[in-house]
């Protein structure tokens, strides 16, 4: 049984909620905090290119008119 010490509260079910666990849960989060701002990155920098590219896209149409 977790001392007063490291006894954080009871979750809705009765379980004890230990440090030890917590700490598990919001590194788990943390780590999917940080898998979406990678694909917020990834999708950023694909815009990016995107907008770089899009006027010689329109160069190469205005050319070709």
């Amino acid at each position: 049984m977790a001392t007063s010490k490291h006894r954080i509260k009871l979750s809705s079910d009765g379980d004890v909620i230990t440090e030890s666990n917590m700490k598990h849960r919001l590194h788990h989060l943390f780590g999917q905090i940080e898998k979406e701002f990678d694909g917020l990155i990834t999708e950023n920098v694909a815009r990016i290119h995107t907008f770089h590219t899009f006027p010689d896209f329109c160069r190469f149409f205005a050319f070709h008119y």
